[in-house]
């Protein structure tokens, strides 16, 4: 189907083919831990104000405040990833056993260290 956003033509079949797309996710009715959900309304009180990433120390420190860790760190930031409320793009399960072999003074790749709480800055940085 094609899509008209000045006449509106379209819309509607767009509307209805993501739907279906929404209930087609593995995900999709599975009930949502209450330590994601505190995690990700932090993740997302951070990302409001001016602050568009974080490091890895600081996302460790809000995973530890809200109850989430061991595997569950792995699947709540691809999680939070896939609902957009952050956007992660490193190795979260090599990244984790890094941090605890990490010495004060020596840091992750930049990449493994940044997470995006801002996901509307990563779009805005490219228009």
């Amino acid at each position: 189907f094609r899509i008209n956003c000045l006449k509106g033509d379209g819309v509607t079949e767009l509307r209805n083919e993501l739907v279906d797309l929404i209930y087609k996710l593995p995900w999709y009715g599975e009930r949502i831990p209450g330590s994601f959900l505190k995690l990700r309304d932090k993740v997302s009180e951070k990302g409001r104000g001016h602050q568009t990433w974080i490091d890895w120390a600081s996302y460790s420190q809000a995973l530890e405040e809200c109850g989430v860790n061991g595997v569950m760190i792995s699947i709540a930031t691809s999680f939070l990833h896939d609902i957009g409320t952050l956007k992660y793009f490193g190795n979260v399960s090599v990244v984790s056993q890094k941090s605890k072999q990490l010495k004060d003074l020596e840091k992750l790749d930049t990449l493994e260290d940044t997470v995006f709480i801002s996901p509307h800055w990563i779009i805005d940085s490219l228009k």
